[in-house]
């Protein structure tokens, strides 16, 4: 298998978190039409980011990282589909700390394991690359959220 292939769907993985980032800020904004709630938005993903930070690293060390990744993956888009049928404000909020708290999981183990695939020798190297994917899938996701949630509406967002 070729490794790079996993980096590439890391970045595609990364285009839907940032394409679900503008999708909910919407969906927020839509329902509650608040600059107060949309930014309770942000701050509760960053909230369970900052708590989970606390020990996901005790965990991606003691437990198999890879297990962890796919773990999160699922339940992060469990959380993400309850606002299909429950888009209220509340719900919104609840289901970012629980983005933020996966999201800080994934990307301990993600960044712990990465020595592990691709060797400690092509770290720097393989850093680089995570690094440019990412930021392709930051910009990429941002635009394709932002013209998909304006002409379709975030529910086309959040359904690939």
């Amino acid at each position: 298998m070729n490794r790079k292939i996993l980096l590439h769907v890391k970045a595609f993985s990364d285009l839907g978190t940032f394409m679900d980032l503008i999708a909910i800020n919407v969906l927020m904004y839509v329902a509650i039409g608040s600059s107060a709630w949309l930014a309770a938005t942000m701050a509760f993903r960053t909230l369970g980011g900052v708590l989970s930070s606390l020990f996901s690293g005790v965990l991606a060390d003691r437990y198999d990282r890879r297990k962890i990744m796919i773990w999160t993956d699922v339940f992060r888009a469990v959380i993400i589909l309850c606002l299909i049928p429950f888009p209220n404000p509340i719900m919104i909020l609840i289901v970012c700390f629980f983005i933020g708290l996966t999201s800080s999981f994934f990307a301990v183990s993600y960044s712990a394991e990465i020595p592990h695939i691709f060797g400690q020798d092509k770290v720097l190297e393989t850093n680089a690359l995570i690094s440019r994917l990412t930021s392709v899938s930051l910009v990429l996701g941002f635009i394709g959220a932002g013209i998909i949630t304006d002409f379709l509406g975030y529910e086309v967002t959040f359904n690939p």
